[in-house]
């Protein structure tokens, strides 16, 4: 998707990107976050910076949203907005993308393998805030074993 978005030719297309998040992460240096040689900042990219004129030109557009549904009579998206770490209100806001092209890209989920327990009990390696809950897992568990006993 982040390819994509790249190299979109913003001079013949509009674009609008409809996204839970406003980033993308460079999960193979994820790791990398979690023991502190890099800095998380180091393996995220704004989509902003990835296509420029999501920020800046007029009719193009980025949504913090979950795609819901399509309409392909109607070429319409329909939009909730993210709800980002938190909770989703009982009734969230909903909106509606109209669109000449559509491209669909939908990400991915960790494997569990269908393996009873793993989806409750493991931390997930895909996104910053996993990296961070390892890290802050990892620095509480060192500072713990210096305790006596």
């Amino acid at each position: 998707a982040c390819r994509f978005l790249k190299d979109v030719d913003t001079s013949v297309y509009d674009v609008v990107c409809v996204s839970p998040r406003n980033h993308m992460v460079f999960t193979p240096l994820l790791a990398s976050t979690c023991v502190g040689t890099l800095e998380f900042r180091s393996v995220v990219e704004p989509v902003s910076r990835i296509q420029p004129a999501l920020a800046t030109r007029p009719g193009s557009y980025f949504f913090l949203a979950n795609c819901t549904g399509i309409d392909t009579r109607k070429h319409e998206v329909y939009c909730t907005v993210a709800a980002g770490d938190e909770q989703l209100p009982t009734n969230p806001y909903r909106f509606r993308v109209a669109y000449d092209k559509l491209v669909i890209a939908s990400g991915a989920e960790p494997l569990t393998f269908n393996i009873k327990g793993v989806q409750d009990n493991a931390i997930f390696l895909r996104e910053v805030n996993e990296a961070q809950q390892i890290r802050r897992k990892l620095l509480t568990n060192l500072m713990l074993s210096e305790n006596p006993g």
